[in-house]
């Protein structure tokens, strides 16, 4: 019994010291360059949250007015629509095979879906959206992130629809789990699973899932730090806890640009600090753990 209980506790000592030790913050690179690319957006649009699409090739951000942008990797050949005057938009994800966008909106939390394409027609809403309703929320402290992983990329059985959303809650600093069904709007998202990654710390406000690195890019605005977490277990520990840049002080939104096997890549922090905002910058050189596909 004895030896049983001291193997036991050095066991759980170990998880403590390696759990400390990944969240122990790392200093932005060093060689990782920061650029504004978006100069081209309206005086006043606020970005709220950001994500690469593969399948139309641009960059697509959200502010929280209502507004969608488009843009190529450098900002260039930007278009800005208004979805609807006053939406509170906080976040934006894809799935990375379909010509859709999902948008976060804050309170009360919700997705909506718009269909997309490569050229430059207006984003149509497809007459679906799905009430999160389980998260918890106010007008100021609601849904601030969402993004899409993958079957196969995330710890729970199979989805029908290809995968499931993470969405995050500013009022508690949890992430919750949903299978949303995708080809019915009207279906209630069912709750799967929820955890925090930093019980010191409220303010997420945006995620994005690489599947190049396989982990969940966790970002919080008022401690400036970019958790990655990985998603191989329902564990969920820390890798990485990035210092965002002392070039940043806003920020809503992040996203990787998928360039593996590369070792580095562009990172994307879309920042609504400033007295005109529509910052968005673009980081090169930063470090990705390139990962084969499950």
């Amino acid at each position: 019994m004895f030896r049983s209980l001291s193997v036991l506790g050095v066991s759980v000592l170990s998880l403590a010291l390696s759990a400390g030790a990944a969240s122990a913050a790392t200093a932005w690179p060093s060689t990782s360059t920061g650029t504004n690319i978006g100069g081209a957006l309206p005086s006043g649009f606020e970005p709220s949250g950001i994500v690469w699409d593969n399948p139309s090739g641009y960059l697509w951000v959200v502010d929280d007015e209502g507004q969608l942008a488009r843009m190529q990797r450098n900002g260039a050949g930007t278009t800005v629509w208004t979805i609807q005057t006053g939406l509170d938009l906080e976040s934006i994800a894809v799935t990375g095979s379909t010509f859709k966008l999902y948008l976060g909106v804050e309170y009360p939390p919700q997705i909506l879906e718009y269909n997309t394409s490569t050229t430059s027609a207006a984003p149509t809403y497809a007459n679906k959206n799905w009430q999160l309703t389980s998260l918890p929320a106010d007008a100021t402290n609601g849904m601030e992130g969402l993004t899409w992983v993958p079957n196969g990329y995330h710890p729970y059985a199979n989805t029908a629809s290809g995968g499931v959303f993470y969405a995050s809650s500013q009022q508690n600093g949890t992430i919750y789990v949903y299978d949303v069904d995708l080809a019915h709007g009207s279906t209630a998202p069912v709750l799967l699973d929820s955890f925090t990654p930093d019980s010191s710390q409220h303010d997420i406000s945006d995620l994005y899932y690489s599947t190049d690195t396989q982990t969940l890019f966790v970002l919080y605005d008022s401690a400036n730090r970019l958790r990655e977490v990985s998603t191989s277990t329902t564990l969920y520990p820390t890798v990485k806890n990035w210092v965002l840049p002392s070039g940043t002080s806003g920020q809503e939104g992040v996203t990787l640009l998928p360039q593996c096997p590369g070792s580095l890549t562009n990172i994307f922090i879309a920042d609504d600090d400033g007295a005109s905002a529509h910052n968005v910058y673009s980081f090169n050189n930063f470090p990705q753990a390139c990962k084969p596909a499950p």
